[in-house]
C-alpha cells in the first residue's frame, strides 16, 4: 500500500508538474497569441492608411489628370485662336503689301508725270527766252526804223 500510494504521490506530482508545465505552456501560448493578435491589429491599422493613403494619391492622381486635361483644351483653344490671328495677320500684311505696291506704281507714274512737266517747262522757259530775244530785237529794229525816219 506503500509502494502504491508512494508511486500514486510521485504519479500526482508528475501529473502536477506535467499540469504546471501545460499551464505555463497555455500562459505562454496566450501571449503570443495576444502578441500576434496586436501585431494582426497593428497590420490591420496600416493597411488601412495604406488603403487611404492609396485612395488619397488617386484622388489626387485624378485631380492632376483633370487639371492637365483642362490645361490641354485651353492650350488647343490658344494655340486655334493664335492661328486664326496668324492667318488675320498674314492677310492684313498681304493687302498692305498690295497697297504699297499700287502705291509704289502711282508715285512712280506720278514721277514720270512731274518729269515731263518739268520737261515741257524747260521748253516753255526756252521758248519764252526765245520771244525775249525776239522781242528785244524787234525792239532794236524799231528804234533803228524810228531813227532812220526823217523828222
Amino acid at each position: 500500500a506503500e509502494t502504491i500510494a508512494s508511486s500514486a504521490a510521485h504519479e500526482t506530482a508528475a501529473l502536477r508538474a506535467e499540469l504546471d508545465a501545460s499551464r505555463t505552456a497555455a500562459a505562454t501560448a496566450t501571449d503570443r497569441t495576444a502578441a500576434a493578435d496586436a501585431k494582426l491589429t497593428a497590420c490591420a491599422e496600416e493597411l488601412a492608411a495604406s488603403d487611404r493613403s492609396l485612395a488619397a494619391a488617386r484622388a489626387s492622381l485624378a485631380s492632376v489628370a483633370a487639371e492637365r486635361d483642362d490645361l490641354r483644351q485651353q492650350l488647343a483653344a490658344q494655340a486655334t485662336a493664335t492661328r486664326a490671328r496668324q492667318r488675320d495677320a498674314d492677310a492684313a500684311l498681304a493687302a498692305a503689301r498690295a497697297e504699297a505696291d499700287d502705291l509704289a506704281a502711282r508715285l512712280t507714274e506720278r514721277e514720270r508725270d512731274l518729269a515731263r512737266a518739268a520737261a515741257d517747262a524747260d521748253r516753255m522757259r526756252d521758248q519764252a527766252k526765245g520771244h525775249e530775244d525776239l522781242v528785244a530785237r524787234l525792239a532794236q529794229l524799231a528804234d533803228i526804223a524810228a531813227a532812220s525816219r526823217p523828222r
